[in-house]
């Protein structure tokens, strides 16, 4: 494991780098080391790039935005001017290119590829980092914003803030590193949407005061520990999508999927080797609230692990433990349960048992709710999730955690906390027909976990479903009777010429990818036979399509099968779009749809 940094830096008020030196405010620089016309000497135009990304880094002043061409860069970046708010120093891709930091020239000494120390406003985007050492460090920094860069096969953190604020890492992929992303003495901070796999330590680390921040919507699997968090507290884990299959790297039988372990507790005394941080100036209001995740384990160590932390509230979690030698899906040790709330989780054992707490095992959760007074709302059983053993943790009909989520007031500790309004991915509250609304508080049929189940036989209207890519006057609408089920999508051309009609998932039902053919299919038929149907797969990472896939159908009056296969090419940054359409529709019935589906594997 990566050695622990000093815990004495003190948390950012306010910033300011040095004053800016030969930019204006607004400019773009370019960056080409393939240009036989570069030059760090010159002014960083199209015509004549820098040759490095420092050259440019040393002309930036606010609002200044550094543009990098393809190629691999052996160096560490040390921005040395500031960004303001509004106007940030941005350092990015090229559009199509692809863009390699080392952190430092071959056979040297490892160093970050970027290294930001004492600055504020600063945005890193899209660039492939893999070093000898941290990925991306920051220091005693705040509003830096790390997104849509590919973090690999780093010696030590892949990103790492330290006694920073208000900051954020999102969209990013993180693979293959000592530790994934690393919060020391770090507060009101963002780590959302992140893809984190094969982290040999910790894929998110919340470490030594590093509280009030919040996990969203990252999708962590095959990591050692998945989420850890010590000496910290008040801070939000919501919407996450943690697997932790067999095979898992070393230590997999430790291999928690959430750990709070010393949260709320602030001793003076000497940590294991390290100088515990001082207590708070302020005592903890919240503590750590760990709320509406979907967990599939496969290590037998509890999925989530509580000790020496109170102050805990888990509700609206799906945790489902899939080890057929054992497991357990909560441990709250005897330290741990004043102050912790458990309720409206899902929960599983496939073999082990369901909670241990204060010592205490039980396999069932009506004795554990007897006992303890905890999950009063509970339920047990299997999770429903679509493909755990392909870390497809969305939900397949019949899933008990469907329309039955709590999104009200939790409790005092929580906070006036409310359900998201979106799931993970970003998409809506569905109410499925299918199912009762046995959930409580605001939306009773919200789902428990990190993902509403997508909406595949139109039984819940069209929610999850629009009309993108469509000629204006398309409609789509709910109609009776189907493939199966009893309703359809209908989509309708209402002009008076020959139109696109397109039906397009939203959000997507792949939303992050894995590696493997994903295989798409969809029930249809026409009231006028003849007309030509795409089912199409296309890739996506960020705004540019990477590669797609369609299978072309001749429409029948009669239900048909319309399958469509395709392999992704850029697994955990990428997104998966759902989509079929007919292309010069007469007026009228373009086609019917029912029982969408995609699967990986």
């Amino acid at each position: 494991m990566p050695c622990r940094l000093a815990l004495g830096v003190l948390l950012v008020a306010a910033l300011a780098g040095p004053a800016a030196a030969q930019a204006d405010t607004g400019a773009t620089l370019y960056v080409d080391q393939g240009n036989p016309n570069c030059s760090n000497t010159g002014a960083g135009a199209a015509a004549q790039p820098f040759c490095t990304i420092s050259a440019a880094a040393a002309k930036t002043a606010a609002g200044t935005t550094v543009v990098v061409s393809a190629g691999t860069y052996n160096e560490e970046v040390k921005p040395p001017t500031s960004g303001a708010s509004g106007s940030p120093v941005t350092y990015t891709v090229a559009p199509g290119g692809s863009v390699v930091v080392t952190g430092a020239p071959p056979g040297s000494a490892g160093k970050p590829a970027f290294y930001i120390n004492n600055r504020s406003w600063i945005t890193i985007r899209g660039f492939t980092i893999t070093t000898g050492d941290k990925g991306i460090y920051v220091v005693g920094s705040a509003n830096i914003t790390i997104t849509d860069n590919h973090v690999t096969g780093c010696a030590h953190q892949g990103i790492q803030l330290n006694g920073s604020t208000v900051s954020r890492v999102e969209d990013n992929t993180v693979d293959d590193d000592a530790s994934g992303v690393w919060l020391n003495a770090t507060t009101q901070t963002s780590i959302s949407g992140n893809a984190i796999s094969s982290m040999t330590a910790i894929g998110i680390e919340l470490y030594g005061l590093a509280n009030d921040n919040t996990l969203s919507a990252n999708i962590i699997h095959d990591t050692y520990r998945a989420i850890r968090s010590e000496y910290s507290t008040d801070n939000l884990i919501v919407n996450n999508a943690i697997s932790n299959p067999a095979g898992s790297p070393p230590g997999n039988a430790t291999g928690y999927a959430i750990q709070l372990y010393l949260d709320d507790y602030f001793p003076p005394v000497s940590c294991s080797g390290q100088t515990c941080p001082p207590p708070p100036p302020d005592p903890p209001t919240l503590g750590t609230r760990i709320l509406a995740n979907s967990i599939a384990q496969s290590a037998p160590a509890p999925a989530v692990d509580i000790a020496q932390s109170t102050k805990t509230t888990l509700a609206n979690n799906i945790i489902d433990v899939v080890n057929p030698q054992g497991g357990v899906a909560i441990r709250v040790d005897s330290t741990s349960t004043a102050g912790t709330s458990l309720d409206y989780d899902l929960l599983n054992a496939l073999a082990g048992k369901l909670v241990l707490w204060n010592g205490s095992s039980y396999a069932w959760l009506e004795k554990f709710t007897l006992a303890a007074g905890q999950e009063a709302h509970g339920t047990q059983g299997p999770a429903g999730f679509a493909d755990p053993g392909s870390d497809n943790l969305s939900l397949s009909p019949g899933s008990p955690a469907v329309d039955s989520a709590f999104s009200g007031t939790l409790n005092a500790l929580a906070g006036l906390f409310v359900l998201p309004a979106a799931d993970a991915f970003g998409g809506a509250r569905v109410d499925d027909a299918a199912t009762p609304n046995t959930g409580a508080g605001t939306i009773s049929y919200a789902d428990r976990g990190a993902y509403e189940m997508h909406n595949p036989g139109f039984e819940a209207n069209t929610a999850g479903w629009n009309t993108s890519g469509s000629s204006p006057g398309v409609t789509l609408s709910q109609v009776a009777g189907g493939h199966a089920g009893s309703s359809a999508a209908l989509l309708t051309n209402t002009g008076t010429t020959a139109a696109t009609c397109g039906l397009n998932d939203s959000p997507n039902i792949v939303h992050t990818t894995t590696a493997g053919t994903y295989t798409g299919t969809l029930w249809v038929r026409s009231d006028n036979p003849g007309a030509t149907l795409n089912l199409r797969l296309r890739e996506w990472v960020g705004n540019t399509s990477v590669g797609q896939a369609t299978t072309v159908a001749t429409l029948s009056s009669e239900w048909q099968l319309v399958t469509a296969q395709y392999t992704a090419v850029d697994p955990g940054a990428s997104t998966l779009d759902f989509s079929a359409y007919v292309l010069k529709a007469s007026p009228g019935t373009c086609f019917y749809a029912d029982d969408a589906s995609v699967t990986v594997g």
